[in-house]
């Protein structure tokens, strides 16, 4: 097991490599960088409370110069990043569904702790997005990946070497 993350897990993906496809068994086969991470709120769903990671990543465009055109010129814009989990709950009834003693337990809401799966339940006469929370995060990668598991995992922007955020 990893050591544990001496920070906010969403700051610890800031050094980690850049992999294909989640890819990342071999180290060689880094594709580049995760250069800082940020937490943004992502506007215009669930009131608020929702939130996602974002990183600044660079790519190594000599080493791989055809995913790197890929990217910049927006055929590749969805990336997923890659960590270890040690506790898995429900978001609708925040049952454990994988935890250090437990290796999975079952609620109605969620199917499986193998696969990515979020669907809407009734939940007391409410519609809520069921899918597993992630706890105890150790990041260990960013991948490029052409078709994301979720949405929100679009890229907002590419930086040329000659640009800058302002």
């Amino acid at each position: 097991m990893p050591p544990p993350v001496g920070r906010q897990a969403y700051k610890a993906w800031a050094g980690t490599p850049m992999h294909l496809e989640h890819d990342n068994e071999d180290h060689t086969k880094a594709y580049g960088v995760v250069l800082d991470s940020m937490l943004t709120q992502i506007k215009g769903y669930g009131g608020g409370k929702y939130w996602k990671v974002m990183g600044l990543a660079a790519i190594d465009k000599n080493k791989y110069p055809d995913i790197a055109q890929e990217i910049l010129d927006g055929t590749i814009d969805t990336y997923s990043m890659g960590a270890l989990s040690d506790v898995l709950t429900c978001s609708v009834c925040g049952a454990t569904a994988y935890g250090p003693k437990k290796k999975y337990q079952n609620c109605r809401h969620i199917s499986s702790t193998d696969e990515v799966n979020f669907h809407v339940v009734n939940y007391n006469g409410r519609a809520l997005l069921a899918y597993l929370n992630a706890h105890l995060l150790s990041p260990i990668e960013l991948s490029i990946v052409r078709d994301p598991a979720w949405v929100v995992a679009n890229s907002d922007m590419i930086l040329t070497p000659s640009e800058s955020f302002e």
